[in-house]
């Protein structure tokens, strides 16, 4: 039988790092934001029905140097795009009144809206079928909660290169 007491220090460890991690990110150096300001000014909708997480994303992406706005659901999420112009959207999967996949496939058939804009699901369902009906909604990516905010930004400069290049 494998020593307890090996993973009660393995536990503390890992929360140590997630806990220094954090205070990396709230403390992040000037070199660090630089090499994330090729964003600026990118219009991103975030669609999530939590407050609590709508309040980190806010803080995570503020070095990107993008405006953000909010929508708390998948129905109020059309109607933005309905109203503005925007560059890429990051939507939760489960929502109440509409959710992200319910939304996507509305966003992917309505002519009136931009319907090629890149969508970004965030998920902390591990199932594999909540990604299939994503993907087949049109999600561009799914990318599982919590997120790290360097593999978002690779995801969402490449989505949006890859717009820009028009493949």
């Amino acid at each position: 039988m494998p020593d307890q007491r090996a993973y009660n220090i393995d536990y503390q460890r890992i929360t140590v790092e997630r806990k220094m991690t954090i205070v990396k990110l709230q403390n992040a150096k000037t070199e660090e934001i630089k090499r994330q300001d090729g964003l600026t000014g990118c219009r991103i909708l975030y669609v999530e029905d939590n407050e609590v997480n709508q309040y980190l994303a806010q803080q995570i992406l503020k070095p990107w140097n993008v405006h953000i706005e909010f929508a708390e659901n998948g129905k109020e999420a059309i109607s933005r795009l309905k109203e503005k112009d925007f560059d890429i959207v990051l939507m939760d999967i489960q929502m109440p009144i509409m959710n992200g996949i319910e939304a996507t496939k509305a966003i992917r058939n309505d002519k009136d809206l931009k319907s090629d804009i890149p969508i970004i699901g965030f998920t902390a369902d591990i199932m594999m079928g909540t990604k299939i009906a994503a993907a087949k909604a049109g999600m561009n990516e799914i990318v599982m909660k919590p997120f790290n905010r360097d593999e978002l930004y690779g995801i969402v400069t490449a989505l949006l290169e890859k717009q820009l290049s028009g493949q």
